[in-house]
Formats: structure tokens, sequence, C-alpha cells
């Protein structure tokens, strides 16, 4: 798969979602918006064309100096078309994500990590 023409195809789909990309090491880095990242992750799990069924972990990232202290980061892989991608998201302290455990219940504990070590609310997260 030819990952900057996936890229170009997802943003012209998708264009409110993601607002910047970027490629390292073979891997596709896509910027989106707080409010977008939900249905973001569900497009992403059940497009045909995408069919990243695995969360392999979400991550926080605290940058002080920023307005938007911190970035919440879901790293993707899709078994069926050999692939990884990055969504990453930037909050403040007051501003919540939607929670994805619905769309991956492994989420669940990824989720809680960033709540606990970061401070970074989940709407509508199971614990």
């Amino acid at each position: 798969m030819d990952t900057t023409l996936f890229v170009n195809s997802l943003i012209a789909t998708v264009p409110k979602w993601i607002h910047k990309c970027q490629f390292s090491k073979q891997e596709s880095i896509l910027y989106a918006n707080a409010d977008y990242v939900y249905p973001l992750l569900w497009f992403l799990k059940h497009h045909s064309n995408t069919r990243f069924r695995v969360l392999i972990d979400v991550c926080g990232v605290d940058y002080p100096s920023r307005q938007k202290r911190f970035s919440v980061v879901y790293n993707l892989l899709s078994v069926q078309y050999n692939s990884r991608i990055r969504i990453e998201t930037s909050v403040d302290e007051i501003t919540p994500l939607n929670s994805v455990v619905s769309i991956f219940p492994s989420a669940g504990w990824w989720e809680r990590e960033v709540w606990d070590m970061f401070g970074v609310y989940f709407v509508n997260h199971p614990d």
C-alpha cells in the first residue's frame, strides 16, 4: 500500500477531522482535532479500505510550555493491510476527550493510565 496515496485519500475523505499529517519510518501520523478523534477512530476501524482493528496503545505526552498542554496519541494496527497509523490530538487541562472504549474495548486500561498520569479526562469512560 502506498502510504502517501492512502493518507491523501483519507484526508480528502474526512478533511474536517484531520488538520495535519506527517510520515516517519513508514508510519503515518495524523493530527486530529480533539472533537473528531472518536469518529475518526471509528472510521479507521470499520471502513473497508482501512481496517485498523487493533489498538496498540494510548499514550499521553505533556508539553508544559504549550497552550494545549497534553497530547494524546492512539497507535493503531491493520493486520489485513499490514500497516500502522498514529492519531495524535492535543487538549488543555480542562477539555475532556471522548472515550473510545466502545470502539476498542482495550482502550479502557490505556485511558485510565493517561488519566492517572496526566489528568486528561475521558467522557463516557466506564471506570
